[in-house]
């Protein structure tokens, strides 16, 4: 943890995901910092506990918010391999204890890879009356050189609240197997949102899946994709309503440039209980006309006037 070089180029890849590197400097925040398999830099803040290992290709760490602290500033994570190669684990289990609350903002950056495989696992844990915000936002360089294997599955007990975003919009996606999948107790209420943006050969699978377990508990799942040039793109979008009064609702646009993507959606809705209301809706289709005709008008190319028109979608 006593690298200063290393902890300064990760904190550099980091601001490619729309990190401020100040904020790794202040020790009022919660933050880790770890590149390749080393943890460079951990900082714990009270009612934060946050056990992490290292291991050959990553590393292993369980993230608590202990009951009753709700923490005023985000915890903040970042995860990266500075070089061109390499091959990261991360294996993590948040928990948020009865009535916490935080928001944590994940940093996965891989500026100038060229072959790298980053493989995540996460187990999600959120007690009663707990609430989290989890927001993942990644950069993978300009070459198309990073796999990512993130999975994540999650429980959220009686009233506890989840929202999650998934960004990846700024330089090549690669290719990515994105999988979600939460199980809902009682009045339990969840969020999740993936927002990708793919050119040239970029692969992209997503499958988000929701189980509305308990009475009166609510969902949305969300999935926007940006598909250019020969981008495939597979989109599961699906909610089990399986409860009185459980709501839930899947929504996935995908937008097509050119002729040689191929994308596809598919939102599933399923119900057990005849008290559950479920609703679907799925579009792909491509940059607006119009749109894009008024920014040309105003001096922009055809490729800034979707980039902005797309950047606006996915904001």
């Amino acid at each position: 943890m006593q690298n200063t070089d290393a902890i300064s180029n990760l904190m550099d890849a980091a601001t490619y995901a729309g990190a401020d590197r100040e904020i790794f400097k202040n020790k009022d925040n919660g933050f880790m910092l770890v590149d390749k398999n080393k943890i460079l830099s951990l900082n714990k803040i009270k009612g934060l506990n946050v056990d992490a290992t290292e291991i050959p290709n990553g590393i292993k760490a369980k993230i608590t918010v202990l009951k009753d602290h709700r923490l005023d500033k985000p915890v903040h994570l970042c995860f990266g391999i500075t070089g061109t190669t390499g091959e990261q684990v991360i294996d993590t289990e948040i928990v948020l204890e009865e009535n916490s609350e935080v928001k944590l903002i994940s940093y996965c950056s891989f500026p100038k890879a060229i072959d790298v495989k980053h493989k995540m696992k996460s187990i999600v844990k959120i007690g009663k009356n707990a609430k989290m915000v989890y927001e993942e936002v990644h950069f993978h360089g300009q070459d198309g050189g990073v796999t990512i294997l993130p999975y994540t599955e999650g429980h959220i007990e009686e009233n506890g609240y989840m929202k999650s975003e998934f960004k990846l919009v700024n330089g090549r996606v690669g290719k990515i197997d994105l999988v979600y999948d939460f199980k809902l107790d009682k009045y339990a209420i969840a969020e999740m949102d993936s927002k990708i943006y793919a050119t040239k050969n970029d692969y992209i699978k997503i499958t988000e899946k929701m189980y509305l377990n308990g009475e009166g508990s609510r969902g949305t799942v969300k999935a926007r994709v940006f598909a250019a040039d020969e981008t495939y793109s597979e989109v599961y979008t699906e909610i089990h309503g399986n409860a009185p009064h459980a709501k839930g609702h899947v929504d996935c646009i995908e937008v097509v440039k050119g002729d040689k993507a191929i994308v596809s959606a598919v939102p599933i809705i399923r119900v057990t209980n005849d008290l559950a209301e479920l609703t679907h809706e799925a579009s792909i289709g491509r940059v607006n006309k119009k749109e894009l005709e008024t920014l040309m008008a105003r001096g922009l190319t055809e490729d800034e006037a979707t980039d902005m028109i797309v950047k606006g979608m996915l904001k």
